[in-house]
């Protein structure tokens, strides 16, 4: 099979084969004693909102099995934006929900902090209300 030059083309299962087939075995089934998950009906790649699925791939896991630390190495460094959708949006069609896209939008957003929160805007309003509340009252 040959890569496409331009690395932005290349597919979810190209992305799969070079970084998940390792840990994860090229059917996602995962590791055979269980330390590492299967990727079929893995609640990250099946959910209608990708965005755990996302973080994973960006950040990488660690997590105790059976006793022992069990680390998934973070891509952020090693995938573009574009990339990680890509392979997101392979994983949830391949193994998990066909209904889901991964824009490299989402994925930059997720990189960056994830989506703004309203709720800091709130709060600042909130006790600037207070603020003006309390000293009405002592007026």
């Amino acid at each position: 099979m040959t890569l496409p030059v331009d690395g932005e083309k290349i597919s979810g299962a190209q992305l799969y084969d070079a970084h998940c087939s390792t840990c994860h075995q090229p059917q996602g089934q995962g590791s055979f004693e269980g330390g590492l998950p299967s990727l079929l009906h893995n609640t990250a790649v099946g959910r209608s909102n990708p965005n755990n699925l996302v973080m994973v791939i960006l950040d990488g896991v660690k997590r105790g099995a059976y006793g022992e630390d069990i680390r998934m190495q973070d891509f952020a460094r090693n995938l573009s934006d574009q990339q990680v959708a890509t392979l997101a949006t392979y994983l949830t069609g391949h193994y998990g929900n066909a209904d889901v896209k991964v824009s490299a939008a989402q994925v930059k957003v997720l990189r960056d902090g994830g989506p703004v929160s309203h709720l800091g805007a709130l709060a600042q309003g909130a006790i600037a209300l207070g603020v003006i509340v309390v000293i009405l009252l002592v007026i």
